[in-house]
């Protein structure tokens, strides 16, 4: 999958970073290059394991794949609501 998006050495895709990475294949591949696919790229840059990734890491990279998405599907980002205790939106 690499390959076909243009990525085709570790070197080339350490220099291009996850994000560019997965605009690359989400574009290529669409719905089938899932969120997932952004976490183990950087993972795999980084030479760490996917379960010790900081939150805040993983936050930064699932709200840029989902800008990603949006972008490339043609949509606006949801945008999150904050809920009452009842799970209604809250209102003002």
């Amino acid at each position: 999958m690499l390959a076909d998006a243009g990525i085709l050495s570790p070197g080339a895709l350490r220099r291009i970073g996850p994000e560019e990475a997965y605009r690359r294949l989400r574009f290529a591949y669409g719905k089938r290059v899932t969120i997932n696919f952004i976490y183990a790229l950087d993972v795999a840059i980084s030479g760490g394991r996917w379960d010790e990734m900081k939150p805040a890491r993983q936050k930064q990279l699932k709200n840029t794949a989902m800008a990603i998405k949006a972008e490339i599907d043609g949509k606006k980002p949801a945008k999150s609501r904050v809920k009452d205790s009842a799970g209604e939106p809250k209102k003002g």
